[in-house]
């Protein structure tokens, strides 16, 4: 590949990965403050984050995204 090419290419995947990003956060955003605004508000001690867990797990398998 010639150098320049190469740099196109990149650089148009580079746009397209930053165009994926800012759509994923525009979707995610409400429940993203929403979730931030709960853990805020529900405040456990280090180590001891007993619920903090429980919502996470709740919130990952809503979405899907395994865990363990």
């Amino acid at each position: 590949l010639p150098i320049s090419f190469a740099i196109i290419l990149f650089t148009k995947i580079l746009v397209n990965m930053k165009n994926r990003i800012q759509q994923l956060l525009e979707k995610n955003k409400e429940i993203t403050i929403s979730n931030y605004r709960h853990l805020h508000t529900n405040p456990e001690l280090s180590f001891h984050e007993v619920e903090t867990a429980n919502f996470i797990c709740n919130e990952l398998t809503k979405m899907n995204i395994p865990f363990r």
